[in-house]
């Protein structure tokens, strides 16, 4: 029995070897084991390369706005093993995260012994699971790297939405935009509403194919319901509705597509206001999404890691900050297209630096470089050395710090620990 979260800590750390595991055997066995949880939670499922957890972040507020009693799991997390999991707007507890983990382990030991032990990952759905079925009226589970194989594709959900895609962990969702919207496509449910923001025409198809198999109500973006945009305000359209001037508070045109999702996604759902709703997108903030991490210097984080993230970043600080010097300090993942990537970011960016994080697949600041399109691109080794150094001259200039999810919560906690000091 586990009685302190650093104990849970080293658990979790002794099963990081076991990695990524195929299948859905281990959550079955467990949810068997447990009197199928899953059965019991009103959720809704979320995939897409880009877009998910804010699409998330904008239906929970609404929610929450609306009386709901909300839990939602997110990956990756923003800070500790806790904020996979949420109540409202709040993690886990550590004392209830180490309530369910306890629940858990006689049918994780059972797996272990019969050396088909199950994931980390696997484990945090099950914790979220078992959380939402005490606590919840209804649930919101962001899918992790997949949608078809992933862990929570165990979930019978109300509704199902599939944000954008894009091209990314190709070794494991396949080579090409059909590859990967059939891996996405994989959560739509038989006669379950799907709500897809999909724009590739061959990505579209696959997931029609999937929705007519699944017989599946679908609400595809741009055609089932749709946007007008001006500036900073949209309109939303389906059927006979429009609601007006929708003002969404995280930055960039992506978050309007993005907002709109939740919004169809809410309208599909009993007992919630879609006029409301809107109202809460002006209220939503959501870690590693431009986010500013201070104002004197500016210094934004974005989890950027793939191409349309890159081009979402891209557009949004150049609308930002049109006059204003502007350094990317970038780390990456080694499975992430940068190729691709790198010359976008140095176009758009006055000076681009490369380094690297404490992860095991973290990319050098030596691999970043060799697509540099420059001639002497500029490296560093210790990304908290490099923020040190530059602080005091970043004057009225901008520093963006983007790349990996799994790198950001550190450089949040470092800029801020300087900026109090």
């Amino acid at each position: 029995m586990f009685t302190t979260m650093e104990q849970i800590n080293q658990f979790f750390n002794d099963r990081k070897g076991l990695g990524i595991k195929p299948g859905f055997g281990r959550m079955i066995y467990m949810l068997e084991a447990l009197d199928n949880p899953h059965k019991d939670i009103k959720a809704v499922h979320i995939a897409g390369t880009n877009g998910k957890g804010s699409t998330l972040a904008f239906m929970k507020q609404a929610l929450i706005d609306q009386g709901f009693r909300v839990t939602s799991f997110v990956s990756p997390s923003f800070g500790s093993v806790r904020e996979h999991i949420f109540l409202q707007n709040e993690p886990i507890s550590e004392e209830r995260f180490i309530h369910y983990i306890n629940t858990l382990i006689p049918v994780v030991k059972e797996l272990d012994e019969n050396e088909d032990g199950p994931s980390e990952f696997e484990i945090l759905v099950m914790v979220a699971i078992l959380f939402s079925r005490d606590d919840s009226t209804i649930s919101l589970f962001e899918t992790g790297m997949g949608g078809s194989g992933d862990s929570t594709n165990v979930l019978e959900p109300v509704l199902s939405i599939i944000t954008m895609i894009d091209l990314d962990h190709t070794a494991f969702l396949g080579e090409t935009i059909e590859e990967v919207a059939a891996q996405k496509a994989g959560i739509i449910k038989a006669q379950t509403p799907i709500v897809s923001g999909v724009t590739q025409v061959e990505a579209k198809q696959v997931v029609k194919g999937f929705a007519a198999k699944n017989n599946a109500p679908l609400y595809q973006w741009g055609e089932a319901f749709y946007i007008n945009v001006s500036e900073e305000v949209y309109s939303f359209t389906y059927q006979d509705q429009v609601i007006e001037g929708i003002r969404v508070s995280l930055p960039g045109k992506h978050q309007q597509r993005n907002s709109s999702l939740a919004l169809m996604g809410l309208s599909l759902l009993k007992d919630v206001n879609s006029e409301e709703a809107a109202e809460s997108f002006q209220k939503v903030l959501y870690s590693g999404r431009f986010e500013t991490i201070s104002s004197q210097p500016t210094v934004i984080i974005d989890g950027a890691h793939n191409l349309s993230g890159i081009e979402s970043l891209i557009h949004t600080v150049l609308q930002r900050y049109p006059y204003k010097k502007k350094t990317l300090l970038y780390s990456a993942l080694k499975d992430k297209p940068i190729a691709q990537m790198v010359p976008l970011l140095e176009e758009a960016f006055d000076e681009v630096v490369f380094t690297t994080f404490n992860h095991s697949r973290s990319s050098s600041p030596e691999y970043l470089a060799s697509f540099s399109t420059n001639a002497d691109p500029k490296m560093v080794l210790d990304w908290e050395e490099y923020i040190g150094e530059v602080w005091e001259d970043l004057n009225e200039g901008v520093l963006v710090i983007a790349g990996s999810l799994y790198w950001l919560p550190d450089v949040k906690e470092y800029v801020n620990r300087k900026r109090n000091k």
